[in-house]
């Protein structure tokens, strides 16, 4: 009898896929929250598109850069840096009174979510060779 049944349908990978997840929803949430919220300020259609897109220039400018510090240091700093920079922009939207914070939230939380997302793609590849790999990846 084996003494493992379940081991079968553990992977390393899976917390932190988990906490993959959690950052996906906080992300989601203050991108959400920051959009309703710039409504409220009336800000116009243009500046609400701007703002949505804020979330994501950041990361698309910081992204190469930061898989080149990713493997030169180690993803431990970069994953726990994605945590403090997304309570940090949820902290900021809370005391948005403007419109300008609202843009600082969206560039801090687009950060934050990138942080998580090119380490965990790092985490991914070096865990396992050939077959193991292609296995983590289709998690």
């Amino acid at each position: 009898m084996n003494a493992r049944p379940l081991a079968r349908f553990w992977h390393p990978l899976y917390p932190l896929l988990g906490v993959l997840l959690l950052v996906h929803v906080a992300a989601n949430g203050i991108r959400f929250t920051v959009l309703l919220d710039g409504v409220h300020h009336g800000a116009s259609a243009v500046v609400i598109g701007l703002l949505g897109a804020s979330f994501f220039l950041m990361p698309m400018l910081m992204s190469l850069r930061l898989g080149q510090f990713i493997d030169r240091h180690g993803a431990r700093g970069p994953m726990l840096a994605s945590g403090v920079l997304l309570s940090a922009s949820a902290l900021a939207g809370l005391a948005a009174g403007n419109v300008w914070m609202l843009f600082a939230t969206a560039f801090i939380s687009g950060i934050g979510q990138n942080f998580y997302v090119v380490t965990m793609q790092r985490a991914t590849g070096e865990y396992g060779t050939g077959t193991e790999r292609a296995v983590s990846y289709s998690l």
